[in-house]
């Protein structure tokens, strides 16, 4: 009944309920970022002065690249601007 209810095995449930705690999950690989090979040119028109529009509207028009302004307000925040 329980492991219909959840979706799972009565396998995967018997398991589960033999277990003191839960299994550990291991954290999965993240591949590049989409502005690890834009983060030299957005740090330079950073430096230059340009806010973060800015930035993403250059990288649109001038680098026919399609990351977020989001992803680019976020970076600029985490790296210290």
């Amino acid at each position: 009944m329980l492991a219909r209810r959840h979706g799972i095995s009565r396998r995967t449930l018997r398991h589960a309920l033999t277990l003191d705690l839960p299994p550990t999950r291991s954290a999965g690989h993240r591949g590049p970022s989409a502005l690890s090979s834009l983060q030299p040119v957005i740090d330079t028109m950073a430096a230059h002065g340009c806010r973060a529009r800015e930035i993403w509207t250059r990288l649109m028009n001038e680098y026919d690249t399609s990351v977020s302004l989001s992803t680019i307000i976020i970076y600029l925040r985490t790296r210290g601007n």
